[in-house]
């Protein structure tokens, strides 16, 4: 077991393809929230500690499968001493050490954004923190049956679909961002066409709108 999770970490950060991967990724996150204003506000703080980073730790189970396709090793392995739980346990160690470390790293952004950037409060950051690292264990666990079941190319499909539909569904019901203020767009936007009125929804509407999403989302 210990050779398989080591032959894994191998090949998620000692292959150059992959570990040039890893680098660009946190280099861009990194300079993304220097640069950008956007990135260091609210909606910044989200996307990286509640869905980045967290699908971001899941990703070894791909590299190796992948991997192990070309080389045929996934069949290779069958004939090793072992079972085949402890291959699949083997496999979910070594993810489980790279889902603990992009935590880490999250953590970082989270102290980042309170001290530095001022983003939102240790009290707000903490919960929605946390509820990255439960929804990153999730997508795990999904993602890690996907590709046992489906194989590399499938699994990155079923994945990415599942990775959508959590997105919908974590953001309308965990954070609870406005339906109602979503709705009252689609709205205006349907009287405007059935109308025949060619003109588009006032600008302050939207603005007052999208103000009433981030208090909804960060000051309730």
């Amino acid at each position: 077991m210990r050779g398989i999770i080591l032959k894994d970490l191998y090949e998620g950060f000692c292959i150059k393809k992959n570990l040039i991967n890893w680098l660009a990724s946190m280099i861009f996150t990194s300079a993304l929230t220097a640069i950008s204003e956007f990135m260091r506000g609210a909606y910044g703080f989200l996307l990286i500690v509640v869905l980045l980073f967290p699908v971001m730790g899941s990703t070894l189970l791909q590299m190796t499968v992948e991997q192990d396709e070309k080389a045929e090793f996934d069949r290779i392995q069958l004939t090793y001493p072992l079972s085949k739980s402890e291959i699949v346990l083997s496999k979910y160690l070594g993810g489980l050490i790279v889902q603990g470390g992009m935590t880490l790293y999250s953590f970082v952004f989270v102290l980042i954004y309170v001290y530095g950037y001022r983003t939102i409060t240790l009290e707000d950051a903490l919960p929605t923190w946390g509820i990255g690292v439960v929804g990153g264990v999730i997508y795990f666990a999904v993602s890690y049956v996907a590709y046992f079941w489906l194989g590399n190319l499938k699994g990155v499909i079923f994945t990415f679909l599942a990775m959508v539909g959590l997105v919908i569904a974590f953001l309308l019901s965990v954070f609870n961002i406005g339906l109602e203020e979503i709705m009252q767009v689609e709205k205006k936007y349907l009287d405007h066409w059935l109308s025949g009125d060619g003109s588009s929804v006032d600008g302050d509407q939207l603005l007052s709108i999208s103000e009433n999403i981030h208090k909804k989302t960060f000051l309730k």
